[in-house]
């Protein structure tokens, strides 16, 4: 490695070009249009997929004979800093 560095330390052309070559590759990867689309397809596909969990988790809560889900229900009213009111059917 301390080769490699010896080598570009004494040629400034290969220093600029790989300089310019990281800028390119930087802008081409992280370019704010391609960054968008990614999230998009993202949240394209949370959206499609999400009847799919919900039932799962419905699943998953009914099969439980302990739970019938209101403590989760409770658990996010109470994370909600913005939320007034009580989970529904919640216990006190």
């Amino acid at each position: 490695m301390s080769r490699a560095i010896s080598l570009l330390l004494a040629d400034e052309v290969r220093r600029r070009q790989m300089g310019w070559l990281a800028v390119d590759d930087a802008t081409r990867r992280f370019d704010l249009n391609r960054q968008v689309d990614a999230y998009l397809s993202w949240y394209e596909e949370i959206l499609v997929n999400w009847p799919r969990t919900a039932l799962h988790r419905q699943a998953n809560w009914s099969s439980n004979p302990e739970s019938d889900g209101r403590h989760s229900l409770e658990m996010l009213s109470a994370s909600n800093p913005r939320s007034s009111s009580r989970a529904p059917n919640a216990t006190s």
